[in-house]
């Protein structure tokens, strides 16, 4: 080959290269400078009543992530959250207002017993939402009568750049089996903690109890952490309420 070929065939090299790179650079400055998405309610809210009595109200509110471009997996996202409201509605509309007409008929007929109209809510925070990770931590709430409101927690987290959701053992590159030791091992540590200096009373059982309600898909993330938690009841009275623990995926930093 000649110089000049040698010459000219080394640019053409050198331009590829430079080509290449500069697509490399423009795909990680989409992913760093991505946009957080924009999240809209989804509502329902209703108010039943029998012999002109309220006696049961409906307040559901769940996520709808814009989606101007049509994202097949944001698409999913929505459906999965429009499907869980259409469900509510159907609980709402048969099992719970049953109940609430049963309470009601059965104050009328007890002069003891008085009534107080039943409510269901359902609302949603977001918890992380930078562009890659979307964390959603939602809470159900049921009073159908009784001392307090039956109350429970769900999350979602989702990663938007490799769209899809994403599993607490991913987080910490272990297995099931391993993240679950490493996640108990750092509640146990957390809850030691918090009787000697907060006074939060646990169950005396509380490591078996945090073993059997164990739930890898109990977390969210916030502010680059992941906080996993437990139901009330679950491993404390209800007076403690939701129980929360800021877990680290490397323990040494």
């Amino acid at each position: 080959m000649s110089f000049h070929a040698l010459k000219k065939l080394t640019v053409v090299l050198a331009l590829m290269m430079m080509l290449l790179a500069g697509c490399n650079m423009k795909q990680n400055a989409d992913i760093q400078t991505n946009t957080p998405v924009v999240i809209e309610d989804l509502k329902y809210n209703e108010v039943m009543k029998e012999e002109k009595t309220d006696i049961v109200e409906f307040n559901f509110t769940f996520p709808q992530v814009q989606n101007p471009k049509e994202n097949p997996f944001i698409e999913s996202i929505n459906n999965s959250y429009t499907k869980a409201l259409e469900e509510q509605k159907v609980r709402a509309t048969t099992e719970n207002l049953a109940t609430a007409k049963e309470n009601y008929l059965f104050s009328k007929e007890n002069a003891d017993a008085s009534f107080i109209m039943n409510g269901y809510q359902i609302n949603y925070s977001v918890t992380t939402n930078d562009g890659k990770y979307l964390s959603v931590f939602q809470m159900f709430s049921e009073f159908a009568g009784g001392a307090h409101p039956f109350t429970y927690f769900k999350a979602q987290n989702f990663d938007l750049i490799e769209e899809k959701s994403i599993k607490l053992s991913e987080l910490f590159g272990l297995s099931e089996e391993e993240t679950k030791k490493n996640v108990l091992e750092q509640v146990f540590e957390t809850i030691k903690a918090q009787e000697a200096n907060e006074g939060i009373i646990y169950y005396e059982s509380y490591k078996t109890d945090c073993d059997t309600a164990y739930n890898p898909e109990h977390f969210y993330m916030k502010d680059g952490k992941i906080i996993f938690f437990y139901q009330a009841y679950d491993i404390a009275p209800y007076a403690a309420g939701l129980r929360e623990f800021e877990i680290k995926v490397d323990k040494g930093n």
